[in-house]
């Protein structure tokens, strides 16, 4: 959760207007959101396995992410993941 809320942090701050470097801190954010999704859906050590939900929310998570920033081709694809994981998970 840390990672995600980081990473929303630095999309805030570079929709500002008084941003200095909003490609910086846009590129910083994503690599917080792509680490946050990586260690979600992945788990860490000693933490309970993740499950298909975990799965579902990190890709809507990063899925937001791309629309913050109006990048809406990314957020298609992601969103289309995120259903096909429910999907599969329901049929099987």
């Amino acid at each position: 959760m840390i990672l995600l809320s980081i990473s929303l942090a630095y999309l805030h701050r570079s929709m500002q207007r008084q941003a200095n470097n909003r490609q910086l801190q846009i590129l910083q954010a994503m690599y917080f959101i792509f680490e946050y999704r990586k260690h979600r859906i992945h788990g860490q050590p000693g933490a309970p396995q993740p499950t298909w939900l975990d799965e579902q929310e990190a890709e809507f998570n990063v899925a937001r992410a791309f629309q913050q920033i109006g990048v809406y081709f990314y957020l298609y694809w992601e969103r289309e993941y995120a259903d096909d994981v429910i999907m599969t998970k329901l049929t099987c």
